[in-house]
């Protein structure tokens, strides 16, 4: 006896974590290790890290507080979801909240907490924030007097949405809390309560990672909304939802999903986020990628986007541009400045007393004034595309202008401020009494560039103009910002303006141009955007 207790001493001494050792611990176990990625440590060290190395070293706009990231195998989505993961190096974050659907379980409604101490990958295990489960059990909001949040252990059966995410995890963050939440059916106002729920968990050191697939095409998924353009139109029906996503847009997500069917496995998680998000957050795509690229075969394909929320507090690098150097100016919603239709401030103020004189006089003696072209700088004298707007109070009261370069900057002022009061045939032309309760605005223009369609069309900072066949339309980048509208509805408010049908922008033959506008007007101006 007593050899034993000296024995069990000795053991106790070389090992002293034994001491420190609780009862054993529920271990879940990966159910796609081998399958989705590998099942040895290092070849999955390594799998990831090559991922990894790949990215384009580049510095998020603010501290991530979110990713959206694909759940598909590595050999698929890994380099997509590399993207988003690059992003958090050097992270300190405690805690991570990871939203994923339930794909297989018994339906439920609600969310499935895992009732487990640690979650394990061949990278080793990661620790459950009991805690926080716990406080939302407690808490849980309820349906029917049903509790929100529940333990269902079906839901995790054979489940992998949740799983693939670890592994980058573990080798971006290190150590973490992991609150693992497994999302199965939601109705009515739920989405708001999980969110609200959710929150009490969050903190500075708190990341949120979304897991969901975009776009499920082809016959083995049971959608075929199309049959021609196949990857196009995929690219097309993704941006669609990522638009809205990206501007947290939570009603107009779900729209879309009713009005197109989307696949996107993972939406109610994407919702949640959107529900759950800070005001100042800011989106940003980092990559897209489907299967029918990388297969070369669009019969059946899933699409992968990364998508990252920051705290749109921007980091602040290298030195504030000195006092005497020119300025960028941008009122209202105007677009991205670019060198090509770059004005300075006394530049801008040239433009406005021209165009205000050409109003007055033209509207009292149809005679325009002389302007001194002599003193006019360099950049006045280049030709350039630019549009004339006219508002009265809150109404638009006319607006004309040359998309390409025709005349000399400040010739089509003068043009534009006389055809949009006088040639504007939706209004009537402008009245002399009216002049002094006009206000002008004038966007200065880049030129045109082709894209491939309207995916790569950013709402809000460029405007666009279309073309098919003897048909054409154009918005001004302040449009939409102005009537509040998103780039799907944008696109078809175009589509409407030049007489075709309004989702007319999905046609095949459809031509997409951009431009960057700087855009001034008649008051305070204000400081310039960036892209």
């Amino acid at each position: 006896m007593i050899y034993r207790l000296s024995l069990l001493l000795i053991v106790l001494l070389i090992c002293p974590r034994l001491l420190a050792q609780s009862p054993e611990k529920d271990v879940y176990g990966p159910v796609v290790s081998g399958f989705f990625y590998p099942r040895d440590e290092q070849k999955l060290r390594q799998m990831i890290q090559t991922l990894l190395d790949k990215v384009p070293k580049a510095e998020p706009p603010g501290k991530p507080l979110a990713l959206i990231s694909p759940h598909a195998g590595y050999d698929y989505s890994g380099a997509v979801a590399a993207y988003g993961y690059s992003t958090l190096k050097g992270g300190d974050y405690k805690r991570v909240i990871i939203l994923a659907p339930s794909h297989y379980g018994k339906r439920y409604r609600g969310a499935s907490l895992l009732k487990a101490d640690y979650y394990q990958t061949p990278l080793g295990i990661v620790e459950i924030d009991k805690e926080s489960c716990k406080k939302l059990m407690e808490k849980s909001p309820r349906f029917d007097n049903q509790p929100l949040f529940g333990n269902y252990s079906a839901a995790y059966k054979n489940e992998h949405s949740m799983e693939t995410q670890l592994p980058f995890l573990q080798t971006v963050l290190g150590e973490f809390k992991l609150v693992p939440v497994l999302l199965g059916v939601f109705v009515e106002d739920d989405f708001e309560k999980i969110a609200t729920a959710l929150r009490d968990c969050m903190d500075e050191n708190t990341l949120v990672v979304a897991s969901s697939d975009f776009t499920h095409y082809g016959s083995r998924f049971g959608y075929v909304p199309f049959q021609t353009q196949v990857e196009e139109n995929i690219k097309r029906l993704d941006y669609g939802a990522i638009d809205r996503i990206l501007v947290r847009d939570f009603d107009g997500l779900i729209r879309y999903r009713e009005e197109t069917g989307i696949t996107v496995c993972g939406i109610t998680p994407i919702a949640v986020l959107l529900k759950l998000l800070p005001e100042e957050a800011q989106g940003k795509v980092l990559n897209y990628d489907t299967s029918g690229r990388l297969t070369k075969d669009f019969t059946n394909s899933v699409s992968y986007t990364s998508i990252i929320f920051t705290s749109g507090k921007e980091k602040k690098t290298g030195n504030p541009p000195k006092a005497d150097q020119p300025q960028a100016w941008v009122i209202k919603t105007g677009g991205v400045i670019e060198e090509s239709n770059h004005l300075t401030k006394e530049e801008a103020s040239v433009l406005l007393n021209i165009a205000r004189k050409t109003l007055e006089g033209y509207a009292r003696t149809k005679k325009l004034p002389e302007v001194e072209e002599n003193k006019l700088s360099p950049r006045l004298k280049e030709k350039s595309g630019v549009f004339v707007t006219l508002n009265k109070g809150e109404e638009l009261r006319g607006c004309i202008g040359h998309i390409l370069p025709k005349e000399t900057l400040w010739k089509a002022v003068m043009e534009n401020t006389v055809n949009s009061a006088f040639g504007d045939t939706r209004f009537s032309p402008v009245r002399e009494e009216e002049v002094d309760n006009i206000e002008i605005e004038i966007s200065v223009l880049s030129p045109l560039r082709r894209i491939k369609g309207p995916e790569e069309f950013r709402v809000g900072k460029e405007g666009i103009m279309i073309k098919l066949g003897w048909a054409s339309a154009v918005f001004l980048p302040q449009v939409a910002g102005e009537q509040g509208w998103d780039k799907h509805e944008t696109l078809c408010h175009l589509c409407r303006k030049a007489g075709l049908p309004w989702n007319a922008w999905w046609d095949k033959d459809m031509e997409f141009y951009v431009f960057t506008a700087m855009v001034f007007h008649e008051g305070v101006l204000l400081g310039h955007t960036s892209p």
